[in-house]
């Protein structure tokens, strides 16, 4: 099982974060480390639930604030695959344009 990681920043200081973000996907993440702060949220998916996002995207974060502290969270990248990136395999695709 995952363990959460240590939040070393207090819930005054949490709380503030989330009130001055003005980016409300950082706003979402500092708030998601309130709620395991204060115990309002025991566990990846009750933060999930309670943010209304996946207990995966909770663990990403987790991970980045882990590897990089409250900068980590502030790290957002491009939502969907890579560009290029196909989810059907080249040679299936290949076959596929043979046919249309």
């Amino acid at each position: 099982m995952y363990n959460l990681p240590e939040i070393t920043q207090s819930a005054d200081k949490l709380k503030k974060l989330v009130r001055k973000e003005q980016d409300a996907q950082i706003q979402r993440r500092y708030h998601m480390l309130l709620l395991l702060k204060t115990g309002e949220a025991k566990s990846r998916s009750g933060a999930a639930r309670h943010l209304g996002v996946h207990r995966n995207t909770i663990a990403s974060w987790l991970e980045l604030y882990e590897d990089g502290g409250l900068e980590g969270l502030r790290e957002v990248g491009e939502p969907g695959p890579d560009p290029g990136q196909q989810s059907i395999p080249s040679g299936v695709m290949g076959q596929l344009k043979d046919r249309l």
